[in-house]
């Protein structure tokens, strides 16, 4: 997701955006060994562990809530973190703001796969929110949305996000589990207009993940952990799990801090399968 917090921070609350994405500042896949389980993180900053004030922590964040619990049964497991910051599920597969060597994420991702068929056990993914993001702008301290902008980021998502699940399978071992992370909605705390618009988009998005991952992949419903269907515990939530209620320089942000991206990974182990 476009890093647009900068403008958010001394902006009101009903001005901030749905999830942003981070970028990645670490290791990009350039593992040798073939004696280990490898777990590869894809998608936005929120893959990348973004957190106001600090940048990105790709061991971090939920993807290394999820390493260390994949540990407890393949103990030799290692971490290869791809996400980038901003990232379009368009950019995710031409190239966007960060250099792979392969061109793009997914083509580095495929690659990964293939060097290692058989010795990857799972993949998480989260992407498409940018896509949206792309079309919000703040102004003056008001919410503007270019017209006609978000028809076409949720024709992006609809189009790319098979694209890149079905190269991920492709590639993939068939006993690699691929675990698509959805969103949860940080806005349920800003006014009603907002909170009601943003809780369309997202769970717009959110079908677009359900549909697509039933071919190949298993949906981690964040969602879920953040707002159980309850709006006074979805917004105390969060302001525990977020930046979202937090004032100058840190916030008002969207990314997790350290209880949520833990509620993330939560949510990811869930549904990862227990080896045989």
């Amino acid at each position: 997701m476009k890093r647009m917090l900068v403008a958010l921070a001394t902006s009101i609350l009903l001005a901030a955006p749905l999830p942003a994405v981070a970028g990645p500042s670490g290791e990009r896949g350039n593992a040798k060994s073939q004696n280990v389980e490898w777990y590869l993180a894809l998608g936005d900053s929120l893959a990348a562990g973004y957190q106001p004030g600090a940048g990105d922590d790709l061991k971090g964040g939920y993807a290394g809530g999820v390493l260390d619990g994949l540990k407890a049964d393949w103990t030799k497991t290692k971490l290869v973190n791809l996400a980038c910051t901003g990232e379009t599920s368009t950019e995710m597969i031409v190239g966007g703001d960060c250099a792979y060597d392969e061109g793009s994420q997914l083509a580095a991702a495929v690659q990964f796969l293939k060097a290692h068929k058989g010795k990857v056990s799972l993949v998480t993914i989260d992407i498409g929110a940018n896509d949206y993001l792309q079309c919000v702008h703040v102004i003056e301290g008001r919410l503007e949305i270019v017209p006609g902008c978000l028809e076409v980021g949720a024709g992006q998502v609809v189009t790319n996000l098979p694209t890149i699940l079905s190269a991920l399978n492709g590639a993939a071992h068939p006993d690699t589990q691929i675990v698509v992370a959805n969103y949860y909605n940080p806005l349920v705390v800003a006014p009603p207009l907002y909170a009601e618009l943003s809780g369309t988009l997202v769970t717009q998005l959110n079908g677009y993940i359900d549909f697509t991952a039933a071919n190949g992949a298993v949906v981690a419903h964040v969602d879920i952990a953040f707002d159980v269907g309850d709006p006074l515990l979805a917004a105390a939530r969060i302001c525990a799990w977020t930046y979202m209620c937090e004032g100058p320089p840190l916030g008002p942000d969207i990314h997790p801090n350290d209880d949520g991206y833990a509620a993330m990974a939560q949510a990811i182990l869930a549904v990862v399968d227990a080896p045989e």
